[in-house]
């Protein structure tokens, strides 16, 4: 089944935004960004808390910020790929 990944750790390193700025602008509590990129502790967020963070982050870069840029759809390995892995 395919799972919703966070791409944030990522998308922070290209633009070279510190986490603390982003719970800072969001108005997120502390610790929360980092706990995202390191894919710990939140699994579950409510769609306010992204729109925060999406708007954070567009205030922070002065450019548009979609979903798709800081979530990923990632499918489940096909048998071919777990063949591959197991090589």
């Amino acid at each position: 089944m395919p799972t919703v990944e966070w791409k944030l750790k990522e998308y922070l390193a290209e633009k070279k935004i510190p986490a603390l700025q982003v719970e800072e602008r969001a108005g997120m509590g502390r610790n929360t960004i980092y706990r995202i990129m390191r894919g710990n502790g939140v699994k579950l967020i409510d769609r306010q808390n992204l729109g925060r963070i999406i708007s954070a982050l567009s205030e922070l870069t002065g450019q548009p910020v979609a979903l798709t840029d800081v979530l990923e759809l990632v499918n489940d390995p096909t048998p071919e790929q777990l063949e591959q892995q197991e090589a």
